[in-house]
């Protein structure tokens, strides 16, 4: 009788060490999904169509090349009465040129050139890997050769960047002095913070854990660090004049970080709250008045032409 009691209690001790090895197992099988779907969806952005030829508005087609031969595509609206007042344009996240459009048209109507930027590995623009500002902050610096080129010494530049544009602005302007004013719409401050935060809307436990193994396995699909250096760490080094959008109900940039940017920035800095408006809303939720207000600060404070300081 013993004997059969113990048999019995090692058989259950057996099942349930069965069990919980199981779903011990499909645990991490969900978890290496999660981390693998993550880091690609950071790495492999689908990519948008040509602008089609019946475009009412589709600028003229330029390109720059990286430093490691990549081809970069973007769009030119050369405005004639601009006097080398120019702004470059960068996408979000799984966004495209065609996504900054109401940007574009609403600086241009106020006589600057727009150039609109396909970031690598997005659009028409060549490389099978995006690296979320680890090659492209480098590839800026061609994408301002070919403008300074096209528009000569009378260059006064600005870079409006969203999300992770406005990632890859803040950190191109911390080391190129050609940019004269930035305009940051919905920036993070560190991506892994970001993703972490991401990662936690969709109830995964360990968010931050799992935000960590989805940043280092895209650094090892992509060959470069996403995240470092964080676009907090760059801020001290911005001295020129920035401007801050941000949706009041932006769910992955908060208004506390919002705030340790304004303040580690060693330029100027203004801000502008968006009421109503989620990460991917500042300039719907804003309209023209905003695109007013990104026009006013972009004409006081980009006054510097490049032959000047020569």
């Amino acid at each position: 009788m013993l004997m059969a009691s113990l048999v019995s209690s090692v058989s259950g001790w057996a099942t349930l060490i069965a069990v919980a090895g199981f779903v011990a197992g499909l645990l991490a099988a969900a978890v290496l999904a999660v981390v693998e779907f993550g880091a690609w969806i950071l790495v492999m952005p689908r990519r948008s169509l040509t602008l089609p030829a019946d475009d009412p508005y589709p600028g003229e087609p330029i390109h720059a090349t990286a430093s490691d031969g990549v081809r970069l595509a973007g769009t030119w609206h050369g405005h004639p009465d601009a006097d080398g007042r120019t702004l470059l344009l960068l996408h979000g996240l799984a966004e495209q040129r065609q996504s900054m459009r109401a940007r574009a048209d609403g600086i241009y109507a106020r006589g600057w050139n727009v150039a609109v930027l396909d970031s690598r590995a997005y659009g028409d623009s060549g490389g099978g890997l995006a690296s979320f500002g680890g090659r492209e902050v480098a590839d800026l610096r061609p994408w301002i050769d070919a403008v300074a080129l096209r528009v000569g010494p009378s260059l006064r530049l600005a870079l409006w960047g969203r999300s992770m544009g406005a990632a890859v602005a803040l950190r191109a302007s911390a080391d190129d002095d050609r940019i004269k004013a930035l305009v940051l719409e919905a920036p993070y401050i560190d991506l892994h913070k970001t993703a972490t935060t991401m990662i936690r809307r969709y109830r995964i436990p360990a968010s931050r854990a799992v935000a960590t193994l989805v940043l280092r396995r895209a650094r090892r699909l992509s060959g470069v660090s996403l995240h470092h250096p964080r676009p907090i760490d760059a801020a001290p080094r911005v001295t020129i004049p920035t401007l801050i959008l941000r949706g009041t109900l932006d769910a992955l940039v908060s208004e506390a970080e919002t705030t340790e940017l304004a303040r580690t920035i060693s330029g100027p800095v203004e801000r502008i709250e968006i009421a109503g408006a989620r990460h991917s809303q500042v300039l719907e939720s804003g309209g023209p008045d905003l695109i007013a207000q990104v026009g006013d600060f972009l004409e006081r404070t980009a006054s510097v032409k490049i032959g000047d300081r020569l």
